[in-house]
């Protein structure tokens, strides 16, 4: 089942609920607004099974942001890039073996916005 505009219990809108197979998924989209889908994502984090922020901006400007928000890795959330197409980061429930392994990948490569 897909929904649009999905209200939770506690009143926080999702831009898109995916549900089947007892797993839900929630997706966030914004054109750049990286700080504000973060928050929103975060606070979903708690209600659903997966996490997806999709912005419409280059990979490589999506993981120079990233370095600023590690916050994302610390709650599993994916990161879709809908300019090109691509994951990102796939999502994940919280291990801190992967949280720490793709913050480790953002200090060591170089990426340019």
């Amino acid at each position: 089942t897909v929904r649009t505009h999905y209200r939770t219990v506690d009143g926080l809108e999702v831009d898109v609920l995916v549900e089947g197979q007892r797993k839900t998924v929630a997706i966030e989209l914004k054109e750049t607004d990286i700080s504000k889908v973060v928050q929103q994502a975060i606070e979903r984090s708690r209600l659903f099974n997966y996490v997806y922020i999709v912005l419409d901006m280059r990979v490589s400007s999506i993981l120079s942001a990233l370095r600023s928000y590690p916050e994302v890795f610390d709650h599993g959330i994916g990161v879709v890039s809908s300019r090109d197409d691509s994951v990102v980061v796939q999502a994940y429930r919280f291990r801190k073996d992967e949280s720490r392994r793709y913050k480790n990948l953002l200090q060591v490569i170089p990426f340019e916005a």
